[in-house]
């Protein structure tokens, strides 16, 4: 199972474009910062360039007006002079100010000293010149005066002071120059960052708008097509496992669902199976009791039509007896009285098929009875066989046997022995030909 969460890579996602958002804060503050600090740097620059310039115009005012002293004829202007001098001084002053700022305001110092060196040096060559000026504008003798104009004008017409100034002024237009170059770098840059953050923070947010767009719908879709699975009966159907692991969870509810669903299908299966047997026992066992039903019933039938010829035979038999005796005129006693034995005979016979009757309907109730006695066989055919004398005599069939066990006794039921051998002995008669 996944160990994040959705939920957790939300905040996640929140975090990253939280940190995206504050690297774009510190970027965008250390742009402004860098582009203000090339700003002062070029500001400064250029205020110690325009110190050095107005020094140089403040200067060359002053030597000026020191040469046009120093010109044969030409009358001073101490005051003039003295107020130059003055404006030279504040702007050297304002000179070193600015270099001291230019300095400051950058981590690189390694000029610093060349600067106030050459500061010095003009500051020196300045002063030089002015305290001889000065000086021959107090002397006494004539002599002391050419001395100090010729010291001047040889100070006047020494390239070196000149040539500070235009160091001086070519380093810092130099100096200038770069800064504004590393100005425009810097802003480039810090535009460049800015740029690039905030073309990052919508991409970024973009990018993570899709994934957890794929993320949950993807999600969706595997857990609708695993739903349509189990819907349609495909209970073996995995879904993927999810990336997140709410969804996951839901995977595995989904899984569990189709386990138990197929463990359901499988246990009603079974119980059909179970069910279709028992049916199919069920039916197999009707068929039999049916079969069993039909072959009772036959015998039924069988048993009654053999009931109605066992019926039929004794009433015959007390029929014939009867006609026998009622036939003619007057007979012997002996006759009418072995008539009438005959015909008792076959009363109590029909009354031994009404037992039978009796007999088959406690068979049926489960509880037939038999009375079991020694039986002389040879002796009961004989009663048999003279009871159906009369019959067949009238179909002018005689009837002759022998038994070649007179003494044979066997166990069973007289009366149901009698039934049987009368049955025979029925047949015998019924259906043998005449004469």
């Amino acid at each position: 199972m996944p160990t994040q969460t959705f939920r957790s890579r939300q905040y996640a996602a929140i975090g990253g474009l939280a940190a995206l958002v504050a690297i774009a804060a510190a970027t965008t503050a250390f742009g402004v910062r860098a582009v203000d600090h090339a700003a002062m740097k070029c500001r400064h620059a250029n205020e110690t360039l325009v110190a050095h310039v107005k020094l140089a115009t403040s200067a060359e005012i002053f030597l000026s007006e020191v040469r046009r002293a120093t010109e044969p004829g030409n009358r001073r202007n101490e005051a003039r002079e003295r107020e130059l001098h003055e404006a030279v001084r504040s702007d050297i002053l304002t000179a070193r100010k600015a270099i001291a700022l230019e300095f400051g305001s950058t981590r690189d110092r390694n000029d610093e000293p060349l600067e106030f060196d050459r500061l010095n040096d003009i500051e020196r060559a300045l002063e030089n010149i002015a305290s001889r000026h000065f000086a021959a504008a107090s002397a006494n003798s004539a002599r002391e005066i050419r001395g100090q104009k010729e010291l001047l004008r040889r100070d006047l017409d020494d390239p070196t002071l000149s040539r500070l100034f235009d160091d001086a002024v070519a380093d810092e237009r130099r100096e200038v120059d770069e800064a504004e170059i590393e100005m425009g770098r810097v802003s480039t840059l810090a535009q460049a960052i800015a740029v690039g953050v905030a073309l990052a923070t919508p991409i970024f947010a973009a990018a993570m708008l899709i994934y957890f767009q794929r993320v949950f719908l993807g999600s969706l879709r595997r857990l609708a097509v695993g739903a349509t699975a189990l819907a349609r009966g495909d209970f073996d159907h995995e879904i993927p496992v999810m990336p997140a692991r709410e969804f996951d969870e839901v995977r595995l509810g989904f899984s569990r669902i189709g386990a138990e669903f197929k463990a359901n299908r499988a246990a009603l299966q079974s119980a059909h199976d179970r069910l279709e047997s028992e049916v199919a026992h069920r039916t197999s066992a009707l068929a039999a009791a049916k079969q069993k039903l039909e072959e009772s019933d036959r015998a039924r039938r069988n048993f009654f039509a053999d009931i109605s010829h066992e019926l039929r035979t004794p009433l015959t038999v007390i029929r014939g007896e009867a006609e026998i005796a009622l036939r003619g005129g007057e007979k012997p006693a002996k006759h009418y009285q072995d008539s009438l034995e005959r015909i008792a005979e076959q009363a109590r016979h029909t009354n031994r098929l009404i037992d039978d009757l009796l007999f088959v309907a406690r068979a049926d109730s489960g509880a037939p009875r038999l009375d079991m006695r020694s039986v002389a066989i040879c002796a009961l055919m004989s009663e048999v066989i003279k009871n159906f004398r009369p019959i067949a005599a009238e179909k002018s069939i005689a009837i002759d046997w022998k038994c070649a066990l007179n003494d044979t006794v066997v166990l069973g039921d007289r009366g149901r022995l009698r039934q049987a051998l009368a049955v025979i002995v029925d047949n015998a008669v019924r259906y043998s030909f005449r004469g």
